[in-house]
């Protein structure tokens, strides 16, 4: 039986692709919290005109975070506004919640 709920937060796997000396790729995962997006939300970030209009709806949608996401000795970062912001400044991190965001909304399953 399928529930609706008008406002769905789900957390989610956030794969974040870190650049590694000789040129590799390491994936760091953290779970994320997400609101999920609606059908009209999906549009306006796939069609979001400025990087900056599509941070800003990135942020509205994301709710928190577990300890799995922590500074550079590994000590986890308490979730607020401001360090959601900080972080998102990161493109790595942006880029990858966002992807994150798109495929939580979509119902696609999470790939690691």
């Amino acid at each position: 039986m399928f529930k609706f709920a008008k406002d769905r937060i789900v957390r989610w796997p956030v794969v974040v692709r870190v650049p590694t000396d000789g040129g590799t790729i390491k994936k760091q995962i953290c779970q994320v919290d997400f609101l999920l997006l609606d059908d009209d939300g999906l549009k306006e970030m796939a069609t979001s005109r400025t990087e900056d209009d599509a941070l800003h709806k990135l942020a509205e949608h994301i709710r928190g975070w577990d300890e799995s996401v922590a500074d550079e000795t590994g000590a986890p970062i308490a979730f607020s506004e401001q360090m959601r912001d900080a972080l998102l400044k990161d493109p790595l991190f942006a880029k990858a919640c966002a992807l994150a965001l798109m495929q939580a909304s979509m119902g696609a399953p999470a790939k690691n």
